[in-house]
């Protein structure tokens, strides 16, 4: 009764993630008690626990995000705006669903086997502005990103847009495949979030840094590569 009550009082996302600990706790009341207790610190938040609880909620709802991940991937050293699990879960969902059937544009083995690899300054194919990129994309439908979001009071999906816009700025017009990709990526983001000039700016982008690629005369030099079935197949 105490429970129901309670997952009655929060708000949606957090309810959600108390459902989510039940469902993985040996112990259903001391479930019950840590979240009375956060609701206790919340509503008093010159408490010296607070933070220190709320970092705990935050950290077992990115493990259990790792755990439930279909793709595995370390965050850093692409990111640093979210945790393992939380980013593991945005880009299996993004070959899930957008890479699937919306934008399939990105080879994922190549581009897997490079974030896994975690060497930033040797990667062709992935890049922390096309990894930020993704993550913002599915931030807006995950359920999950929307509980951590609900619990750290920061909104993740524009967290990973600002994050994916201040490295498109550091990148100074360098032109990649990853950086077309992820400017389609957030054309799409400015769409959905109703900004279509801004979004505008970004197709235009992609559009010309696109054609400076000349993707048909990387082709050509490399069709009869032995060696080059890896970038054939990125093209």
């Amino acid at each position: 009764r105490e429970l129901f009550k309670l997952l009655h009082k929060l708000p949606t996302e957090e309810g959600q993630e108390v459902i989510s600990r039940l469902k993985i706790a040996d112990d259903p009341i001391q479930v019950l008690r840590s979240v009375q207790d956060a609701s206790l610190l919340i509503n008093n938040p010159n408490s010296s626990s607070c933070s220190a609880l709320l970092d705990s909620r935050l950290e077992r709802l990115d493990l259990l995000a790792l755990r439930e991940s279909a793709i595995r991937v370390d965050a850093k050293p692409w990111t640093a705006v979210a945790g393992d699990g939380i980013v593991s879960e945005l880009v299996s969902s993004f070959f899930n669903w957008d890479d699937a059937f919306y934008l399939p544009f990105l080879d994922r083995e190549a581009f897997l086997e490079e974030m896994r690899a975690g060497n930033v300054a040797t990667a062709k194919y992935c890049t922390p502005f096309l990894v930020n990129a993704i993550c913002a994309d599915r931030s807006y439908t995950c359920r999950r990103t929307r509980a951590f979001s609900g619990i750290s009071k920061k909104d993740l999906a524009d967290e990973f847009f600002n994050e994916a816009k201040k490295l498109l700025h550091l990148e100074n017009g360098r032109v990649s495949i990853p950086t077309v990709q992820g400017l389609t990526l957030l054309f799409s983001i400015a769409c959905y979030r109703g900004t279509d000039k801004l979004g505008g700016l970004y197709r235009r982008s992609a559009y010309d840094m696109f054609h400076q690629l000349n993707v048909d005369a990387m082709y050509a030099r490399i069709k009869d590569d032995p060696l080059a079935a890896r970038e054939r197949r990125v093209l």
